[in-house]
């Protein structure tokens, strides 16, 4: 998850706030122990044990110091909502302290998981440490011109992604000075223009830097009026900062908190009358105050509380999260929306956050990453303080209390100080000696991943149409997958069977299986170049031997190919004469399958000649020319000499007589029907398919015609 939230607020940052919450009469009477307090719950240890007892003494009234409680032997071990999802690794830096008041916290936290924080040495030094978040090496260093004496040394206030290290220092007259250490180890001094660098408790804070290595914090002045101010990358600096409406007082003033990687600020000023407002300031210079939250109380702090409104820090979408001081300085912490058209405040408590307490009531966020989670600390109806993780959906895990952490007196509980994207925390404790502590709090570690599933055949262009198996090595797993392009869940198709991939297609998949986490997802895509849809052609038997007047038969099969399916009609040609064809259907339409149709091929027989009977009214005709012929022949005989050829015309007379009675039944004769021939035919029987893409094709048929 991509942060805008550049650097997690540094425990010095917090420390200023809560110091800066304490109005100037009570800072007069109880000024050591608070600074005491705040820093050590927040990372400047200030004061020796025996200067807070007796600081403590003079705010309580008690004349005997051996009634201050500080460290009983009890403790609670990590709790959450999770039932044991948090883990705590707890570490110290090799060089801290052992001593009461001394040790180790952690201030910021990356989302490599590398950790910057101070350790503390006798007499109250403070030192710089990186803690790597791939082996857990700690990584001890000072500022070069840090002092060595009690209340000064290098106080590291924000790591950014590339691992560098932005705070201050203070050196031996205790001015302060910021530095940027590289994450090579390479440390660069620098004060801002306009901040005393020879004064005491005055100088340059850098508090959050982000991940391009600009850096925001504020400055002191002369006059202890607080400025805000921007460093970039190269060095260069903007300032003063200042909020409209930002008190010019002692103390007063404005401070920015945090920095976004597009180099937008939050923090809070002080206004004249003592009350916080917070701010937001857009990277073009553009600010927007005040930002106060409903219910926020105004006017001057009371006792250790302050009264009013201070934004920590941004989410990846432009929102702040921070915490605001009702008019009974009780805390309470807040998101808002303030990337929005209309920005909106959530107030919000943690569960079992009391309304009282010492030196700190309600709950107090400390830090929010970029999914707009935010951790924080809060105090119990019992005084004892504990941690706390919201989400940006409202979830609370708490209380978070570290193993071993004290639970009664003056620094008891745990305070959870930056979080990272992740959601890994870090934060200090102290223990029942009086001893502080570094810690990484971190979810249970996830489960190993099931392996991602495999395809088979692998994900290619084909021509023909795929069966898609897809395995997995997890034992156990079960694969679910999806053909629409979404990304498959548990609630998607369960693989049972080869996939058929007859068009182009995408497959993605996930294995699922008990005691891991889903698989990564697997994706193949199947690209299916089909040719033309097509048909063919086929006739059996290929051959017919047909007697002359009789039919012969064939089976005509069409079977389709990549997905033809038209309507396909048949005709035949080459037929000998007097032979035919027809089909049975006469056409078919294939549908995944071969279809097919009967063919019938008849013949014609040969016939005989036939007479044609003498027309009725004919016959008088005949019967008249008998007597004629019998004349003529009769006459001739007596004359054979002059009528010999009289005679002659009667015979042929005769003959066309008998010519026209000799048909059957006095007809004449018709011409007769050969029929089919005899012989062998190449018949060509066709199968033709319309429409767009029209195709034909043919089958031969031989057919061999007997008597």
């Amino acid at each position: 998850m991509k942060h805008r939230l550049s650097a997690h607020r540094s425990v010095a940052q917090s420390a200023f706030r809560a110091i800066a919450k304490i109005s100037d009469r009570a800072r007069k009477r109880r000024g050591v122990a608070i600074l005491c307090l705040i820093l050590f719950i927040l990372g400047a240890v200030r004061l020796t044990p025996d200067t807070l007892t007796r600081a403590w003494a003079r705010i309580t009234g008690s004349s005997k110091v051996s009634s201050f409680r500080w460290w009983p032997a009890q403790s609670v071990h990590a709790q959450g909502t999770g039932g044991g999802a948090l883990t705590f690794t707890i570490f110290d830096a090799p060089a801290a302290g052992t001593g009461m008041l001394q040790g180790t916290m952690g201030t910021s936290i990356n989302d490599g998981g590398d950790i910057a924080g101070i350790y503390l040495t006798a007499p109250n030094v403070a030192h710089g440490f990186v803690r790597s978040g791939t082996t857990g090496t700690i990584t001890e260093f000072d500022a070069p011109n840090a002092g060595t004496t009690l209340n000064q040394g290098t106080f590291p206030a924000s790591i950014n992604t590339a691992g560098d290290v932005a705070g201050m220092y203070f050196d031996t007259g205790n001015a302060q000075h910021g530095f940027v250490r590289s994450a090579t180890g390479t440390i660069t001094e620098f004060d801002i223009p306009g901040a005393p660098t020879s004064i005491g408790h005055r100088g340059t804070l850098p508090l959050s830097m982000n991940a391009g290595g600009e850096i925001t914090g504020f400055y002191v002045d002369a006059n202890d009026v607080r400025h805000g101010f921007v460093r970039a990358s190269n060095g260069t600096i903007t300032a003063p900062i200042d909020a409209p409406g930002a008190g010019t007082g002692l103390t007063q003033g404005t401070i920015p908190l945090s920095i976004d990687t597009v180099g937008d600020i939050t923090g809070f000023y002080k206004d004249a009358g003592g009350t916080f407002h917070g701010f937001i300031r857009a990277s073009n210079g553009t600010i927007t105050a005040p930002i106060n939250a409903p219910g926020a109380g105004t006017g001057p702090s009371g006792k250790v509380s302050f009264v009013g409104t201070l934004p920590l820090g941004f989410d990846a979408a432009g929102d702040i999260a921070g915490t605001y001081a009702d008019a009974n300085g009780v805390n309470h912490g807040f998101v808002y929306t303030a990337a929005s058209a209309t920005p909106t405040f959530t107030p919000f408590d943690a569960p079992g956050a009391g309304t009282t307490g010492l030196f700190f009531s309600g709950t107090g966020p400390f830090s929010m990453n970029g999914g707009g989670d935010v951790s924080g600390l809060y105090t119990d109806t019992n005084g004892v303080r504990h941690g706390f993780v919201r989400t940006a959906t409202g979830t609370f895990t708490a209380p978070i209390d570290a193993p071993g952490a004290a639970t009664t007196g003056m620094f008891s509980g745990t305070v959870l100080i930056s979080i990272n994207s992740l959601d890994d925390i870090t934060g200090t404790f102290e223990d029942t000696n009086g001893v502080f502590h570094g810690f990484l709090l971190a979810s249970a570690p996830p489960p190993p991943a099931a392996a991602t599933p495999t395809f088979s055949p692998a994900a290619s262009t084909y021509t023909s149409p795929q069966m898609v198996t897809i395995s997995d090595t997890t034992p156990g797993a079960t694969i679910y997958y999806t053909t629409d392009g979404t990304t498959p869940t548990t609630s998607s198709t369960k693989l049972t069977a080869p996939i058929p991939v007859q068009s182009t297609e995408t497959i993605k998949a996930i294995a699922a299986a008990t005691g891991f986490a889903n698989s990564a997802v697997a994706t193949a895509t199947y690209t299916i170049n089909l040719p033309v849809p097509d048909f063919l052609v086929s006739v059996s038997p290929s051959t017919l031997t047909i007697v002359a007047g009789q039919s012969g038969k064939a089976t005509f099969t069409v079977t389709p190919q990549n997905g033809f399916n038209s309507q396909v009609s048949f005709a035949c040609t080459g037929l000998p004469s007097e032979a035919a064809c027809s089909f049975s259907p006469t056409s078919v339409t294939p549908n995944s399958a071969a279809v097919t149709s009967t063919l019938t091929v008849t013949t014609t027989g040969p016939s005989a000649a036939l007479r044609v009977p003498t027309p009725t009214s004919q016959r008088p005709t005949y019967a008249l020319l008998f007597p004629v012929l019998a004349m003529i022949f009769g006459f001739a005989a007596r004359r054979r000499g002059a009528l010999r050829g009289l005679q002659l015309l009667g015979l042929l007379m005769l003959l066309m007589v008998a010519s026209g009675l000799t048909s059957c039944n006095g007809g004449s004769a018709g011409a007769g029907n050969p029929g089919t021939p005899i012989g062998t035919s190449s018949v060509s029987v066709s199968a033709s398919a319309s429409g767009a893409g029209a195709l034909n094709h043919a089958a031969t048929l031989t057919i061999t015609i007997t008597h």
